[in-house]
């Protein structure tokens, strides 16, 4: 064991695994971009980033299944109020 799986006790992933996780990660954060482009010309600039700047809040419940707690939205929106 090497890197940072030997540091945690445990065996490395399955290696015909990994290169399946990343092309599906990468395809993943393709769509998102081509998406919010897709997006920036189709609308106003506003209403893009406040879809963007929504998309946790929504994205969390579709894909988890459970409600937001109050603390999430809470760090949301400090995360989102923060200066940038």
């Amino acid at each position: 064991m090497g890197g940072w799986e030997g540091l945690q006790g445990r065996a490395a992933p399955d290696a015909d695994l990994e290169p399946a996780l990343i092309a599906l990660a990468a395809a993943m954060f393709a769509a998102d971009l081509i998406l919010y482009h897709l997006g920036v010309f189709w609308v106003t600039v506003a209403i893009t980033m406040l879809e963007s700047n929504l998309a946790p809040v929504a994205i969390t419940p579709a894909l988890t299944g459970a409600v937001p707690r109050p603390l999430f939205l809470l760090g949301m929106g400090v995360a989102r109020a923060a200066p940038r």
